[in-house]
């Protein structure tokens, strides 16, 4: 028995018997006894079908082709529960003093390898080993055949040749020594984590910044636990007002990558720049390429002329002109006006961009001016009817995407104008001497504002003598002459009248003279009124 010991607590060598001269296959069991012969069968039949298939067939100098072959299933007797399988395929005769092959086939039944599997056969005295592939050691009797390493699954095969000495029986018996060995395997791997990230060179402070994130693994397994994080510029947020930008990724197998995409927004016009960091637990940070972008926006100058003076009745045209002086687009840019109570903007004109030259009814949502690109401008002319006397205080506000309003003021006085109508009649025509005639003297503003001091002065012809004047105010005469105390104030549309009653002295083509001052007017009116006396 060889001194080697397997490192499991099984038999230390199995015998396997092997009765020369049998003539059909015979499985043997562990015990002696045919027992688990489907197993055995298996065992015998499946790596027989497979050597068949691609080994040379044994030659058999002593003549005849049957063989026979013998098996066993190492250490249970099972196939299904044991480590290897021995097998014996020789010829069923040999002739004395000939050449005489045989072949021993051991299989590794298991997924591990084997060590230390040594073949060994008990040669009677009455046959010689001439040869054998791998060589043979002989020790008391027994040939060992040293295969070494076997591994999972594998099979090695003996040839031998030998020769007959005498006749009679040649009892041979097998037994096997092998190491049980526990493979553990470890795959190396090596993940390599690669991170770029995209942004454009120059961004509108109206749409934000949007910032393109990829991470790969070009390296081999699987990084666990991979995120990312951009520590943002100052200034620079996410949408929800967070100063970094972290992102998890999870796992990231081999050959794979992550893409993420992320807004973040600018708190004024500048430069800004910030790269990201992707991690994993155990793994060196890689850092991607600095995105540096400018942040544009665009900035609304609006500047307003108009008459300092207007009278009511009239309109009073301004000129408001609104200029991009940023350095992106103003999208979406209108135009307002407040003129409060005291007036009306009743038009309004563009021009520059897509309304050159058109004249518009103005909306309370004010005028559309489309994008007005940075360097550009639009003029705008606006009317206004003044609702009264006093100041008309015009504001102009435009506003566009992303831009604050901004306002643009002029004030406007609005002025009055009286406008007084002197009627001077006589309330009969012709007037017999010494009657009495009567005249009607009456002052209506026409004019948009009051009047003040109104005042009448009536001169009676030699052929009348007074009687009596009476009126709005009272008169005074002094000889022909007759002046009425003036109106202190003769509102718009309001009137005045006087009357003046004289006795026919004598006949004649005569006039009544009368005089108008007031405040507003920068000499006097006159007005005649004639009267024939018969």
């Amino acid at each position: 028995m060889s001194a080697h010991r397997p490192f499991l607590r099984f038999v230390p060598f199995l015998t396997l018997v092997l009765a020369c001269g049998c003539t059909s296959n015979r499985d043997v069991a562990a015990n002696g006894r045919g027992d688990d012969r489907g197993d055995q069968a298996a065992a015998s039949d499946m790596p027989l079908r497979r050597r068949n298939a691609t080994e040379p067939a044994i030659s058999n100098s002593a003549g005849g082709d049957e063989l026979a072959r013998t098996a066993l299933a190492v250490p249970t007797g099972n196939l299904k529960t044991s480590v290897l399988l021995v097998e014996k395929l020789a010829p069923g005769e040999a002739r004395l003093n000939r050449p005489y092959d045989y072949r021993i086939r051991v299989t590794n039944l298991t997924d591990t390898p084997l060590t230390g599997v040594v073949v060994r056969e008990r040669v009677p005295e009455n046959f010689s080993v001439t040869k054998s592939e791998p060589s043979g050691k002989d020790e008391n009797g027994w040939q060992n055949y040293s295969v070494g390493e076997l591994p999972a699954m594998a099979a090695r095969t003996i040839d031998v040749s030998g020769v007959a000495k005498a006749e009679g029986r040649l009892d041979t018996c097998i037994a096997v020594d092998y190491k049980p060995t526990l493979c553990a395997v470890t795959q190396v791997v090596n993940p390599i984590l690669k991170l770029t990230k995209e942004g454009p060179a120059d961004a509108d402070i109206c749409e934000g910044i949007r910032y393109r994130y990829v991470v790969s693994n070009v390296g081999t397994g699987t990084e666990k636990d991979v995120t990312i994080e951009d520590v943002l510029a100052e200034g620079v947020t996410t949408d929800d007002g967070k100063k970094t930008v972290s992102l998890r990724v999870g796992d990231l197998p081999q050959s794979t990558s992550r893409e993420f995409t992320v807004r973040v927004k600018a708190g004024g016009t500048g430069k800004y720049a910030s790269a990201a960091v992707a991690r994993a637990p155990g793994a060196e940070h890689v850092k991607s390429q600095e995105i540096s972008t400018i942040v544009h926006q665009p900035k609304l100058d609006v500047t307003a002329d108009g008459p300092a003076t207007e009278y009511l009745t009239k309109t009073a045209a301004y000129t408001v002109r609104v200029a991009n002086t940023g350095d992106a687009p103003a999208r979406h840019t209108t135009l307002g006006f407040d003129v409060g109570a005291a007036g009306e903007v009743t038009s309004v004109a563009v021009t520059g961009g897509k309304a050159e030259g058109q004249a518009t009814t103005y909306r309370k949502e004010g005028v559309d001016l489309g994008t007005i690109a940075p360097g550009e401008s639009r003029t705008i002319t606006a009317t206004v009817r003044a609702a009264r006397e006093g100041a008309v205080r015009l504001a102009a506000t435009a506003v566009a995407n992303c831009v604050s309003p901004t306002t643009a003021k002029v004030q406007t006085t609005i002025l009055t104008l009286p406008a007084l109508r002197l009627e001077v009649v006589d309330l009969d025509d012709p007037i017999r001497v010494g009657k009495d005639v009567v005249y009607r003297i009456s002052v209506k503003n026409q004019g948009t504002g009051a009047d003040h001091n109104v005042t009448i002065i009536a001169t009676l012809p030699a052929e009348l003598e007074l009687v009596a004047a009476s009126g709005a105010t009272e008169g005074h005469a002094d000889g022909q002459t007759v002046t009425f105390a003036p109106v202190e104030s003769l509102a718009s549309g309001k009137e005045a009248v006087w009357q003046i009653q004289a006795k026919a002295k004598s006949p004649g083509d005569v006039r009544l003279q009368v005089q108008l001052k007031s405040n507003s007017l920068t000499k006097p009116a006159a007005e005649t009124e004639p009267t024939r006396l018969y």
